[in-house]
């Protein structure tokens, strides 16, 4: 048995409480979230709010005793959070010290990542298998979006035994699914024996930090794992990089690892062309593609992409020999001006994600949460 929080606003919604109050996500956002200190909201936020819920489920009561959004901002401004044993002497001292690090002010200061702060409270066991396999329930399915599934499916030829290719647009509002419908296509993908490089923004201004990333989450999981998986992605990585072996390998520490010792080439005098790399990327990952079978590119919030990967994408887009799926939010949903517009990407198809019918919200609820059917009045309520 457990708890799933679903939205919190939700939850102020059906208790009628005054909008003057501190109520829902802000009760449970981090500093940088509320504006309180300048900087980039990004996973570690998420860490913060786990840091609160963790505070509440161990004493009962939030971090701080707010009773206005403006008092909420004035004490994340100059306040610091007492430690759960301060309340309820029986919370262990390792308890106070996830919670602590979790709730640290300055995001530079908080706990790592996720895995991390499982690995300190549960240790390695199992490795954490039970919030994985959480974790692939929640995250796989992709309710009341079969039609354009299909229509991507079909229109790239991810089915096994076909080449993929083409390019796809993924449009939708803010908060629709874009994220999750790209899961779906991921797991497809991946289980009819597909490579797939997921791309996402970073907030980092950095020539290429999207897809130096997206290559370090795809290749270092094979470089640690090591044996006969690393020998072969070797064989189809050193070839597909070819003479430009020398300027990919800035691109990710893995890749570096993979490619080996190079001798330097005049490649290198292209780093001063940002154009040009960006064509010499697109041809290794059609290369890639050729060589390994197939490569399925994800790229999501595409307008938010820094401009190195930008180009990358358009690039290869532009060779039509790798199957790439772009989602944006459309203009009017988007909370800030947008750093490669996605209407520069040229596409053949442009799905169009809207609100989910009810029997979708239904089947989501179900699988989530464990609301089954006519067992109670949430569901119909968030119909």
């Amino acid at each position: 048995d457990g708890a799933a929080i679903i939205d919190f606003g939700l939850s102020a919604h059906v208790a009628n409480v005054d909008e003057s109050e501190a109520v829902g996500t802000p009760l449970y956002s981090a500093p940088e979230q509320l504006g309180v200190i300048q900087r980039p909201v990004q996973a570690s936020a998420d860490l913060y709010s786990l840091g609160v819920v963790l505070f509440e489920a161990l004493t009962g009561r939030l971090p701080y005793a707010s009773d206005t959004v403006e008092d909420l901002l004035a004490w994340h401004a100059s306040g610091r959070s007492a430690l759960p044993s301060a309340l309820r002497p029986e919370v262990s001292a390792l308890c106070d010290e996830v919670v602590d690090a979790l709730l640290t002010r300055d995001p530079d200061d908080r706990a790592g990542r996720a895995a991390a702060v499982a690995r300190r409270v549960c240790g390695d066991a199992a490795p954490l298998q039970g919030l994985k396999d959480w974790y692939v329930r929640w995250k796989t399915p992709c309710f009341g979006r079969a039609t354009e599934l299909a229509r991507v499916q079909r229109h790239l030829g991810l089915s096994a035994g076909q080449a993929p290719r083409g390019t796809v647009r993924v449009v939708g509002e803010k908060g629709i699914g874009r994220s999750t419908f790209l899961n779906a296509l991921e797991v497809e993908a991946r289980a009819a024996g597909r490579h797939v490089l997921r791309l996402s923004p970073t907030h980092d201004d950095q020539p290429f930090a999207s897809l130096s990333r997206a290559l370090n989450r795809w290749l270092a999981p094979i470089v640690a794992g090591g044996g006969d998986e690393l020998a072969r992605t070797r064989d189809w990585l050193l070839p597909a990089a070819g003479d430009f072996a020398p300027l990919l390998q800035r691109l990710s520490a893995p890749l570096e690892h993979i490619l080996g010792a190079t001798e330097a080439s005049r490649a290198l005098e292209l780093t001063q062309d940002p154009v040009r790399f960006a064509e010499i990327i697109a041809d290794f990952l059609a290369n890639v593609a050729a060589r390994a079978g197939a490569l399925v590119i994800l790229a999501d919030d595409v307008d938010g992409f820094d401009a190195g990967t930008a180009r990358v994408l358009r690039a290869t887009v532009a060779l039509d020999a790798v199957a790439v799926v772009l989602s944006s939010a459309h203009p009017a949903s988007r909370a800030e001006p947008t750093r490669a517009p996605e209407e520069a990407f040229a596409a053949a198809l442009k799905v169009e994600l809207g609100h989910l019918d009810a029997d979708g919200v239904r089947e989501t609820l179900e699988h989530v949460v464990g609301i089954e059917r006519g067992s109670g009045d949430l569901a119909d309520y968030v119909v």
